[in-house]
């Protein structure tokens, strides 16, 4: 998509159209994108996501797909996704310790 449409647009004409071909989404990023962001809180939660996979890869030497799959199984995504718990307002570092010592690390 490289910013040439939005991807509220994007998602619009996606759903107006009867599919003539089968859409692949193969990447955490690209199904993250499907998500239309309503809220400031959709955005921080990203930005969490995106800071704690990283530090998986840094610290523990995790590849992306690794990282990715260790965080989004966690307990500790899960309450980070649900707005209720306000885990989205705390340093993403808080979060991140939150995950290794459920992950035992």
């Amino acid at each position: 998509m490289k910013g040439e449409v939005s991807k509220q647009q994007f998602l619009h004409e996606l759903t107006l159209r009867t599919p003539s071909h089968q859409l692949c989404f193969c990447t955490v990023q690209s199904l993250q994108a499907l998500n239309l962001s309503k809220h400031k809180f959709d955005g921080k939660v990203m930005n969490i996501d995106n800071e704690i996979v990283k530090a998986l890869m840094t610290d523990y030497g995790k590849t992306e797909t690794e990282a990715i799959d260790m965080h989004y199984t966690s307990a500790t995504c899960t309450q980070l996704a649900d707005e209720t718990t306000g885990f989205y307002l705390k340093p993403w570092s808080e979060i991140y310790d939150m995950l290794k010592k459920e992950l035992k690390m």
